[in-house]
């Protein structure tokens, strides 16, 4: 796990809070997660 200052997270609060559509906030969590690099095949399950 990655840590995140405590200006970054709420930063990124704010940002979700933003989005008043769900619609909205789905599409940018996946956008975040397609910014991830692929889990190492050791780490699947």
């Amino acid at each position: 796990t990655s840590y995140l200052p405590p200006r970054k997270l709420s930063t990124l609060v704010a940002e979700f809070q933003s989005l008043l559509e769900p619609l909205d906030r789905v599409k940018r969590l996946l956008h975040y997660a397609s910014l991830l690099p692929p889990l190492p095949a050791s780490s699947r399950t």
